[in-house]
């Protein structure tokens, strides 16, 4: 019994540092090595707040094509682009995003919406607020 228990302590560890891992592979993409040295000596924590945007700031959903390309439903194409580079992988519902490699704004009040490609795939910014109450609530 001891030994599950172990074992299964072990397992939450490994899968908390996987995801550190995979945020912190995600801000030197995005933003560089040199940054992500010095939020690791200056403020640790931002780490935290990184990892939350990463993978809790948005969601994807299929609207369909003909939905998405609508203009009267607030939908935007987002800017793939990085550094001046088009960024070669396509995107879609199964894709790992690195949402920091992208331009969009986050709404005080409201979610925004952005096109995926022509896919019918959208992401959907929660807004400050609600990015704020969740943020708290993860704590």
């Amino acid at each position: 019994m001891r030994k599950i228990a172990l074992l299964c302590v072990l397992a939450a560890f490994c899968s908390i540092a996987y995801g550190q891992k995979g945020t912190e592979t995600k801000i030197t993409e995005a933003l560089g090595s040199e940054y992500l040295a010095h939020i690791k000596a200056n403020n640790p924590t931002l780490i935290d707040y990184y990892d939350f945007i990463i993978n809790e700031s948005y969601e994807i959903a299929f609207y369909g094509e003909e939905k998405a390309m609508q203009a009267g439903v607030n939908v935007l194409e987002i800017n793939k682009e990085q550094q001046g580079k088009e960024l070669s992988t396509p995107l879609s519902k199964d894709t790992d995003l690195n949402i920091l490699l992208y331009n969009y704004t986050i709404n005080p009040k409201t979610r925004k919406i952005y096109r995926l490609d022509n896919s019918g795939y959208v992401l959907i910014f929660y807004s400050a607020k609600e990015l704020t109450k969740k943020y708290s609530l993860r704590k």
